[in-house]
């Protein structure tokens, strides 16, 4: 399985995109700063404000999740980081940035080997 590069996903996605991809909706806003109720543990209260959301992460202050946008929408799917970046590149027509593996010195002797 290839690597990811998670850096260059979150230069392309951001966090506004995730949350308005899984729906989540604010009960306040002040100033940067955006609470209301959490989808990773499901508040059922519209007025809940356990759930915050600041420029570049969030925080929920019932689960104490929090993390970045990739994060937020693992756990949100209950997907490892991995398949959910791989999924929300996907539901977000971003192409999945791999990283390639190294060359090695044998890898290069073998392509020209093969093309003689």
């Amino acid at each position: 399985m290839p690597s990811i590069d998670f850096k260059a996903v979150k230069l392309q996605i951001s966090l506004r995109q995730v949350l308005n991809l899984i729906g989540w909706k604010p009960a306040t806003i002040e100033g940067f700063e955006k609470r209301g109720p959490c989808p990773i543990h499901g508040s059922s209260n519209p007025r809940s404000r356990s759930f915050a959301v600041f420029m570049d992460g969030f925080s929920c202050f019932s689960c104490k999740q929090n993390g970045d946008q990739l994060r937020l929408y693992s756990l949100v799917r209950r997907l490892s980081i991995y398949a959910a970046t791989v999924e929300l590149c996907g539901r977000l027509c971003v192409e999945v940035p791999y990283i390639g593996r190294a060359r090695t010195r044998r890898d290069t002797e073998q392509e020209q080997e093969e093309e003689r």
